[in-house]
């Protein structure tokens, strides 16, 4: 008997596609639960659009994302480009390495995820949850965080040029190796976060707090509003 996983028992390719037809959003509703009994049986009882070369219904899919409780599952490598996913909850997730550029993730619980190298470009972070977070490495150039939360969270070697992090609070956060270039953080939260090899060149940092901040080798060249840290409760 040949092993399972060997080449006589290897899934058969689908040759011809267009026999087969495409669930909708709409559809599926219709259906509160499908249980796994005969598999002739369960083939035949799932509901399918009229035409066998519809597309997907990515609208429908968007709007039932909305405020969604993500309670369980992990999403590696997953897509979730320019998708709404304003509300979610989607806190405790392994995201590794998922991408969510230019997603709308306003006012989303992402607190206490794994997100390491997950792409956040050009997203819409505003009122977002990162607190506990592990953000190693992630790409969010060009993402707009007003007022998001990153307490007490991971973003070592965390690309963020250009980002608008106003009134953002990083309190706690350990930010060590990230780039700041061009990033607008005016009256954010950094107190107590720690900041070794940290490179704010030409951000703007007016009215941002940096008290009991662990500070090594930070570079605030060309920073708006630099000279006017209070570093005293800084430590170097």
């Amino acid at each position: 008997m040949s092993n399972q996983f060997g080449k006589a028992n290897r899934i058969p390719i689908v040759e011809e596609a267009e026999e087969f037809e495409v669930l909708t959003v709409e559809d599926a509703g219709e259906y509160e639960e499908l249980k796994v009994g005969n598999r002739d049986e369960v083939v035949e009882d799932i509901p399918v659009a009229n035409s066998a070369r519809k597309r997907f219904d990515r609208n429908s899919v968007i709007k039932a994302l909305r405020g969604i409780n993500f309670n369980f599952g992990l999403f590696w490598r997953g897509n979730f480009s320019r998708v709404d996913l304003s509300g979610a909850d989607l806190s405790g997730l392994d995201l590794h390495a998922v991408s969510f550029r230019q997603a709308d993730l306003s006012n989303a619980n992402l607190s206490g995820c794994k997100l390491m190298g997950s792409n956040f470009i050009g997203a819409n972070l505003c009122g977002a949850i990162f607190d506990d977070s592990d953000l190693h490495g992630c790409d969010l150039h060009s993402a707009k965080a007003i007022g998001a939360s990153f307490k007490s969270a991971s973003l070592v070697g965390v690309y963020a040029a250009g980002v608008d992090f106003t009134e953002a609070v990083f309190t706690g956060a350990d930010i060590h190796g990230s780039r700041f270039f061009n990033a607008k953080l005016v009256n954010a939260n950094l107190d107590r976060v720690k900041a070794r090899g940290v490179d704010f060149f030409g951000s703007d940092v007016t009215g941002a707090s940096f008290e009991h901040a662990q500070m090594h080798s930070v570079n605030f060249t060309r920073a708006k509003g630099a000279k006017d840290i209070n570093l005293k409760r800084t430590y170097y």
